[in-house]
C-alpha cells in the first residue's frame, strides 16, 4: 500500500463494496492510502473484500448494510465514525439493474424495489454521510449513476429513472453543501465487466466481448477503469470539481 497515495490519511466508505466496481474501488482506495469501510448487504462479500484490504496492510472495516433501509444506513455511517473517528470520502455504489421490462410489463413492486435501492438508497446514504462530513469540515462523495441516462439500449424504465434521479440528487446536494466543503459528483459507467452485468447478459445470451467491439474504444469497461475515475474524483486532485456527472463508457453513449 502506498501511504503517500492520493487519498492518504482519508477515511472512506464504499457501499456495494463486496463485488464488482465497489470492490475494485475499495481496493484502489486502500492502495492509495485510505482507511476503508466496506459495506454490502452480503456481509460475507464485504468481509472477503476486507480480507483483501488487510493483505494490503490497510485499516479496514466490513459492515452489513442494505441501503434501501434507512436505519441500516444510519448504523453503517455511525459504525464508520465510531471505528475511525471521521468520514472523508463516500462512494455510493450499491445498486440493482432492475429488470428489462417496458412500463406496461413492469410491476409496481419491481419499480419500488429498483427505486428503493438505487435512488432512495443514495438519498439515505447522502443524508447521513453529509451529516458526518459537516462535523469534520468537509469531504467528497461520488454517486454511481449510469450511461443508460445518455443512451437507452433496452427498455429499463425503473433503472433509467433511478439513475437519472441520482444525477439530479447529486447536483442538488453539491449546490447545497459546497459551502460546507463537501463535493458531490456522479460517475456514469457504461457496460462494465462485473458479476452483476455478466449474470444479466449471460441470461440474455449476450457476449460482452462482442458487444464491446461496437463502441469507439472497442471494449467494455473493467471495474478498475471505473475505480480509477471514482478515486480521482474523491481525491484532492479533483478539489475544484463538484456537481458533475462524468461518463466512463468507452464511447458507448456516442453510438
Amino acid at each position: 500500500m502506498d501511504v503517500q497515495g492520493i487519498v492518504a490519511g482519508k477515511v472512506a466508505l464504499v457501499t456495494g463494496g463486496g463485488s464488482g466496481i465497489g470492490r475494485a474501488t475499495a481496493e484502489l482506495l486502500a492502495r492509495e492510502g485510505a482507511t476503508v469501510v466496506v459495506a454490502d448487504r452480503n456481509v460475507a462479500a464485504a468481509r472477503a473484500t476486507k480480507e483483501d484490504l488487510d493483505e494490503l496492510g490497510a485499516a479496514a472495516l466490513a459492515v452489513e448494510a442494505d441501503v434501501s433501509l434507512p436505519d441500516q444506513v444510519e448504523a453503517m455511517v455511525a459504525a464508520a465514525v465510531a471505528e475511525f473517528g471521521r468520514l472523508d470520502i463516500a462512494v455510493n455504489n450499491a445498486g440493482t439493474p432492475g429488470g428489462y421490462r417496458d412500463v406496461t410489463d413492469l410491476s409496481e413492486g419491481a419499480w419500488d424495489t429498483t427505486l428503493g435501492i438505487n435512488l432512495s438508497g443514495t438519498f439515505h446514504c447522502l443524508k447521513h454521510e453529509i451529516a458526518a462530513m459537516r462535523a469534520n469540515g468537509g469531504g467528497a462523495i461520488v454517486n454511481m449513476s449510469s450511461a443508460t441516462v445518455l443512451k437507452m439500449a433496452a427498455p429499463q424504465p425503473d433503472y433509467a429513472a433511478s439513475k437519472s434521479g441520482i444525477i439530479a440528487l447529486t447536483r442538488s446536494t453539491a449546490l447545497a453543501y459546497g459551502p460546507d466543503g463537501i463535493r458531490v459528483n456522479a460517475v456514469l459507467p457504461g457496460p462494465t465487466d462485473t458479476p452483476m452485468l455478466s449474470a444479466g447478459f449471460n441470461a440474455r445470451s449476450i457476449d460482452l466481448t462482442e458487444m464491446g467491439k461496437r463502441y469507439p474504444l472497442r471494449r467494455i469497461a473493467t471495474a478498475d477503469d471505473i475505480a480509477n475515475l471514482v478515486v480521482w474524483l474523491a481525491s484532492d486532485r479533483a478539489g475544484i470539481i463538484t456537481g458533475t456527472a462524468i461518463p466512463a463508457d468507452g464511447g458507448y453513449s456516442l453510438t
